[in-house]
């Protein structure tokens, strides 16, 4: 009997509603410019060309020098919180996420705003519902703004001519990513989101590329930070 994951985490992708499945495999697609890897080839199932999870995992873990069951956990968290945040563009969740967002961007008068990975797309749209929010510096960490089918078709307001567009009253946009950030692609952010005004790839921790803390100790944030920090 195959173990369900390690204790305590997500069963499988495979067992779950198929476009979960489509979604990683188009987000792996995206993996093998930016990071060099190359994907198993395809076989059929159900009538159409797919690679089995299972093998997507074993490539990008063992291409990143990573323990395969921790990212099968990883991907599986990613994605079951991406379809539950973007599971319609008037679902209740996501409608209270950017409220919520919204609401400590006025209530605390907040000039800059800095948004890690599923959260840069909850403020992005938060800020979009909410044009009459002015914020001098917007600066998106790991995001997966760009990725396609998973999430940049997904995003409301729906971009245009395979464009996304900068909210409103963010008067500066910044993206860095580490290199290796598996959640942050494709890259650059830019190619999806022009008016994007600075787009970043910088080495921030080559064995800790996505998680949240290790951003705000890099030069780089630093970097972007200490114009705003200086006139605060």
């Amino acid at each position: 009997m195959r173990p369900p994951g390690i204790a305590g985490q997500p069963l499988p992708l495979e067992r779950e509603h198929p476009h979960l499945a489509e979604d990683v495999s188009h987000w792996a697609k995206s993996l093998e410019a930016p990071l060099g890897l190359r994907l198993p080839p395809p076989g059929t199932s159900h009538g159409r060309l797919a690679v089995p999870l299972r093998q997507l995992v074993s490539a990008i873990s063992e291409h990143l020098s990573l323990d395969g069951r921790l990212t099968r956990a990883f991907i599986a968290t990613l994605f079951r919180d991406v379809s539950r945040y973007l599971g319609g563009p008037d679902d209740s969740v996501r409608a209270a996420a950017r409220e919520e967002v919204a609401g400590v961007i006025s209530s605390t008068g907040a000039r800059v705003v800095i948004a890690h990975s599923l959260g840069s797309v909850v403020a992005y749209e938060a800020l979009h519902a909410h044009p009459e929010l002015e914020v001098d510096l917007l600066l998106t960490l790991g995001s997966p703004l760009a990725l396609r089918h998973g999430v940049f078709d997904r995003l409301s307001p729906a971009p245009a001519n395979g464009t996304g567009e900068r909210p409103p009253g963010v008067r500066r946009w910044v993206d860095l990513c580490d290199h290796g950030d598996i959640v942050a692609v494709p890259r650059p952010l830019k190619q999806r989101f022009p008016s994007v005004d600075l787009d970043l790839t910088d080495s921030i921790a080559p064995f800790d590329f996505h998680r949240a803390a290790p951003y705000p100790r890099s030069a780089a944030v630093a970097a972007t930070l200490a114009p705003f920090l200086a006139n605060s």
